[in-house]
């Protein structure tokens, strides 16, 4: 049972490993009218119907009528991950040995429906995955196996997930392997390690506001929030070109910009952007930095903008983007009355 991307490479090495039968993969209803001529996004369909798999796509994977379906295939065991849906007690007790869950973080530490990217956005120096033995309750299963791994500094959440979803391949095979020896729901009971409460953490859902900057964060700070919103829902601003004139403008990719002694922002308003003179002004006394063609002003400190992309354009790279806008000589991001809800989860 799965839908995103993260739940391919699992479900194929289960597959190519021919040790067990996939009599069905379950799998979400395919979006209708995507929008702007898109196709449906559902990669796990996209690679059961290549490899020749019977799929179901229940509205509800708890309906009566889809539980009955479930259990008129005697299965063994569910293999659930990046499916999008919370199996009930009822659908779990459909296979013999009920099912176990990929999951992208380190239980217990980022349940929920976003590991991936909280782990970038709270700033955890390593994130991995884990396979529970699942529980009615979210993601609240004993812990069968575990792989770690170490963040990258600069990679996003899109990459971050396509390497945890490789690392997953091991965990859920070595999974299985217990599960198999165990054969039975009283001895798969004594395997793996419970899940501490006191340590538990919520990864909650993101939406398009959470991708609102506000610089009024220290850079470090924003770079987090940058790399955790990629690809989706992604990081943007207002940017004032002059009065009464705004551009809404994605920076897609950055660095934080740190420094010793004084704040590289003191003379500058929150928000600006800085090119040219103003940035060679702003970076004296620090030519260790690293050479950027534009950064923004933050909270004592500044973020160097590698990547970004005006409303109607594509990405582009800083330099081009000054071809087209340097023009304006005053551009800054405009802090919102109501500030950032995320930014000030993630800064604490």
């Amino acid at each position: 049972m799965g839908t995103g991307p993260f739940a391919v490479p699992s479900f194929r090495a289960v597959l190519e490993q021919q040790k067990d039968s996939i009599v069905l993969c379950v799998t979400k209803p395919s979006v209708e009218n995507p929008g702007k001529g898109k196709a449906p996004i559902n990669p796990v369909f996209d690679w059961a119907t290549g490899s020749g798999l019977p799929i179901l796509q229940p509205k509800s994977i708890n309906l009566p009528e889809v539980t009955d379906q479930l259990r008129s295939l005697e299965a063994d065991l569910h293999i659930v991950c990046d499916y999008g849906q919370i199996l009930s007690a009822e659908a779990l007790s459909t296979a013999r040995l009920g099912g176990i869950n990929l999951h992208g973080s380190l239980l217990p530490r980022h349940r929920g429906a976003a590991p991936v990217q909280w782990a970038l956005l709270k700033g955890d120096p390593e994130s991995g995955v884990s396979v529970i033995h699942m529980s009615p309750k979210l993601d609240a299963g004993p812990i069968l196996s575990v792989r770690t791994y170490r963040i990258p500094d600069d990679q996003n959440a899109l990459e971050l997930e396509g390497s945890l979803s490789e690392l997953g391949v091991g965990a859920t095979l070595e999974a299985i392997e217990k599960i198999r020896t165990a054969g039975d729901l009283d001895a798969i009971a004594s395997l793996g390690s419970m899940q501490d409460p006191s340590l538990v953490t919520k990864a909650r859902r993101l939406n398009k506001l959470d991708g609102k900057i506000d610089f009024r964060y220290p850079a470090r700070v924003i770079d987090r929030l940058i790399r955790g919103l990629q690809p989706w829902p992604g990081a943007y601003g207002e940017l004032g070109l002059e009065p009464g004139k705004e551009l809404r403008v994605a920076i897609v990719k950055g660095h934080a910009i740190t420094t010793e002694g004084e704040p590289l922002s003191s003379n500058y308003p929150v928000g600006r952007l800085l090119w040219g003179d103003s940035l060679r002004d702003a970076l004296v006394g620090n030519s260790s930095l690293p050479v950027c063609d534009l950064a923004v002003v933050c909270e004592g400190s500044l973020y160097g903008i590698e990547l970004l992309q005006p409303a109607g354009k594509r990405v582009m790279p800083a330099k081009e983007f000054l071809m087209g806008y340097q023009r304006y000589t005053q551009m800054t991001f405009t802090p919102s009355l109501e500030g950032n809800v995320l930014l000030k989860e993630i800064s604490t």
